[in-house]
């Protein structure tokens, strides 16, 4: 004989695994969730949708009160202004920067791309172009070093020895 325990669990378990029987049961009943095939037609292009014209001010018949006069060259004013900016238009940033030199007969840094910036306890690793470098170490064949290693800004800062010039670049795909 079952305990009341178990009849009570029993009952908890049906509670949920009956409207799962019953749905599944249903859809097998019906013959499916839905149709085996969906087509579409092609819809012709759609016109252009000008708006309407916005109508011009009418002048209400009668003596405004001075609130009501008020509100008026108020509604006028701001119908003249434009819009200006939204906060719901985001702009995207994938153009590259422009690289301004101040002399320009100078070859331009070395082409890489940072990957990933790595903290441990033995010191901060880049990973760029597919090698593990930490600072002091040189970037490819070039003489440009690598002098810091910004984990919290995921940054790396090279140095040209030669001009005392340095640049710094982010993880790829981060402004």
């Amino acid at each position: 004989m079952p305990t009341s325990e178990t009849k009570r669990r029993l009952a908890a378990a049906g509670m949920f695994v009956l409207p799962l029987v019953l749905v599944k049961a249903t859809a097998m009943f019906l013959g499916g969730t839905g149709p085996a095939e969906v087509a579409a037609a092609p819809t012709p292009a759609m016109p252009a949708v000008t708006p309407p014209p916005i109508e011009p001010a009418r002048e209400i018949a009668g003596a405004r009160t001075d609130g009501q006069q008020q509100a008026a060259e108020h509604i006028a004013r701001l119908h003249a202004e434009d819009f200006g900016s939204t906060p719901l238009y985001y702009q995207s940033r994938d153009e590259e920067a422009e690289v301004v030199f101040e002399h320009p007969d100078l070859p331009p840094p070395p082409e890489f791309i940072l990957q990933a910036v790595l903290a441990s306890s033995s010191g901060n690793t880049a990973l760029i172009d597919g090698e593990a470098l930490r600072v002091g170490d040189r970037l490819g064949d070039t003489d440009w070093q690598l002098i810091e290693i910004d984990v919290e800004a995921r940054t790396v800062t090279v140095l040209d020895p030669r001009t005392e010039r340095t640049e710094k670049r982010s993880v790829r795909g981060l402004p």
